[in-house]
């Protein structure tokens, strides 16, 4: 019931028009565009990436927020030349409050665009209304709207955003061998170069947020850099009912380093 009445209330405000709405600075968090070229017009798709700070000690919502919270909603309406915005996404960091567990950026995250103009031959101008809701002890919405006004060329900070996002693919040092549904449970085997650690975390994204809680992880007693890590349904719940014929998107995170791979069940 707490859960719900969360999600209801948080909802409810998040759709109260406020006063921030058409500015790209509000009370606890601004925007910008990067750009990766200063001909950012002329490149087809656009490398660009979206820049948001938060206020100190605030955090905002990763593509699946959790048990509570909501996503960042983007619309791009406002643009000009404008296809597609392929947005990629960091790793997020989990934050539990009472029980409940959320994904998310704290103070500042950089998010990675590929943006598609429908004429190549044309120039393309972004512009962004962005609404997230940031999070300290209370949780209040945030209405930012980005223009290409607030453009800055930064090569490198975006070339660094790139480079540390999820791999794609298993690698030497980490690794998703298998992931296998049960009734009660979730449970991935896995490998880390070294062995795991008390960093370990995964985060598992499906249609609806179901697998919120911590892995249990069991380190195999032959090879300490390989584990099981379990994820436990909700009490009542069956994973199997719930995700059969469905896939989920497990993220990863370990030593600092993050892997995203998707699994059908």
């Amino acid at each position: 019931m707490k859960k719900t009445f969360t999600i209801f209330l948080l909802s409810f405000v998040f759709s109260f028009p406020v006063a921030a709405q058409e500015v790209e600075s509000g009370p606890y968090a601004t925007a910008k565009f990067i750009s990766g070229d200063e001909n950012v017009d002329k490149k087809s798709p656009a490398d660009m990436g979206l820049d948001i700070t938060l206020k100190d000690g605030w955090y905002t919502y990763w593509r699946m927020a959790g048990d509570n919270g909501l996503p960042p909603k983007f619309n791009w309406s406002g643009s000009t030349n404008v296809k597609e915005v392929d947005i990629s996404w960091p790793a997020p960091s989990r934050f539990t409050l009472m029980d409940m567990h959320s994904f998310g950026y704290s103070n500042h995250v950089l998010l990675p665009l590929k943006v598609t103009p429908t004429n190549p031959a044309e120039p393309i101008k972004l512009d962004v209304k962005l609404d997230i809701v940031v999070c300290h002890e209370i949780c209040v919405p945030e209405s930012l709207h980005v223009t290409e006004t607030d453009l800055m060329v930064d090569a490198e900070t975006l070339k660094m955003a790139r480079a540390s996002l999820p791999s794609t693919e298993n690698s030497d040092d980490l690794g998703i061998t298998a992931a296998v549904l049960g009734k009660e449970a979730l449970v991935i085997t896995a490998y880390a170069k070294g062995g795991f650690h008390t960093d370990a975390d995964v985060v598992i994204e499906t249609p609806t947020p179901l697998l919120t809680v911590p892995p249990q992880i069991l380190i195999d007693e032959k090879d300490a850099d390989r584990a099981v890590l379990k994820v436990i349904a909700p009490a009542g719940m069956d994973l199997t009912k719930e995700l059969f014929g469905k896939k989920a998107t497990i993220v990863l995170m370990h030593g600092g380093k993050s892997l995203e791979r998707e699994f059908g069940f």
